[in-house]
C-alpha cells in the first residue's frame, strides 16, 4: 500500500519541479538583453565637463563596434575614474546611455608631484588635459610617492589645510602651504610655512607651529600693513615676537 503512495508523491515532486523550473526559464527568457551602445548623451553641473570621447574610453565602446553594456555596471566602471565624484547612468533610448555625472572640484594643488589636485575630501587627481583651473593654493605634504587615486591624503593634515586658509580673506591670497614638517618627532621642529601673494606683488613667508598658528596669525595681521612695502620672511613661533628677514623677490 506504500509504494503506490510513496512512487505517486516522487511523481508529483517532479512534476512540480519541472513546472518550477519552466516558468523559471521562461521569465528568465523575457528577461531584456542589455541594449548594444552607440550613442553617449551626458548631463551635469558643468556642460560637457569631460569630453564624451573619453567617456565612451573609459566603457571601452565604439559607434562602429557597439557593445553590450548594462546601465549599472557602466556606473561601476566610470567611478572608478579619479575625476569622477559622483554617477548615475540609465538607458535614454535601446543604444543610448545617458551619463549624469558630478567632476571633482581641486581646492589645492598638491605640489610633491606635478599635475595633480586635491578636492574638499583629500581624493587626488589629474588637472590636464582635463581642466584649467583657477589659480589655487599649492600643498605641500612631504609624501614620498605618489598615492593610488583611490586613496585619500592624511586627513589631519588636510583639515589643518583647509583651517589655515579660513584664518585668510579679502584680498589677501595664499600661494602655498607648506605641511611637509608639521607633524616631526621632534617639537622643536615642527612647523607650517605659508607663502601669502600681497596685493602690491610682495610675498611673505609666515613660519607658525601647529600648536598656536592661530594665535601666531592674529599677531600677524595686527602688524601686517607697516610691513606691505617688503618681502620678507616672519617667524612668529615665539610668542608675542615676530623676527623680519628681508628678501629681494625673484620672478
Amino acid at each position: 500500500m506504500s509504494t503506490p503512495r510513496t512512487l505517486a508523491l516522487v511523481l508529483l515532486g517532479l512534476i512540480f519541479t519541472t513546472l518550477f523550473y519552466g516558468i523559471l526559464s521562461h521569465i528568465e527568457q523575457r528577461k531584456p538583453s542589455p541594449s548594444s551602445i552607440r550613442w553617449i548623451a551626458q548631463t551635469g553641473p558643468i556642460r560637457e565637463g569631460l569630453k564624451t570621447d573619453y567617456l565612451a574610453e573609459l566603457l571601452h565602446l565604439s559607434i562602429d563596434h557597439p557593445t553590450s553594456l548594462d546601465p549599472e555596471e557602466a556606473e561601476k566602471i566610470l567611478i572608478q575614474s579619479p575625476l569622477i565624484k559622483e554617477v548615475a547612468v540609465t538607458l535614454l533610448a535601446p543604444e543610448t546611455l545617458l551619463i549624469d555625472y558630478t567632476l571633482r572640484r581641486p581646492s589645492f594643488f598638491l605640489s610633491d608631484f606635478s599635475n595633480v589636485a586635491i578636492d574638499e575630501r583629500g581624493k587626488i587627481f589629474p588637472i590636464a588635459p582635463f581642466s584649467t583651473p583657477k589659480r589655487l593654493p599649492e600643498l605641500f605634504l612631504g609624501l614620498k610617492k605618489i598615492p593610488d587615486w583611490s586613496d585619500p591624503i592624511p586627513e589631519q593634515k588636510l583639515r589643518l589645510a583647509f583651517h589655515l586658509t579660513e584664518q585668510f580673506r579679502g584680498s589677501i591670497r595664499i600661494a602655498s602651504i607648506d605641511l611637509s614638517q608639521s607633524d616631526r618627532e621632534t617639537l622643536g621642529r615642527r612647523e607650517i610655512v605659508l607663502i601669502l601673494d600681497n596685493e602690491n606683488g610682495n610675498e611673505h613667508y609666515l613660519r607658525l607651529t601647529p600648536k598656536s598658528y592661530v594665535e601666531e596669525l592674529s599677531h600677524y595681521f595686527a602688524i601686517r600693513e607697516q610691513l606691505l612695502t617688503k618681502s620678507l620672511v616672519i617667524d612668529l613661533r615665539v610668542p608675542a615676537l615676530a623676527f623680519l628677514n628681508q628678501f629681494e623677490k625673484t620672478e
